[in-house]
């Protein structure tokens, strides 16, 4: 189980920097 947590971790922060160009796009259309 132990082995779950880093996989989660890299998984979120794989998520967050997939995100965040996203976020930017998104408030560039919005302007």
């Amino acid at each position: 189980m132990a082995a779950d947590r880093p996989a989660r971790a890299l998984g979120t922060t794989l998520a967050e920097m997939l995100a965040e160009p996203e976020r930017e796009a998104l408030d560039a259309d919005g302007e």
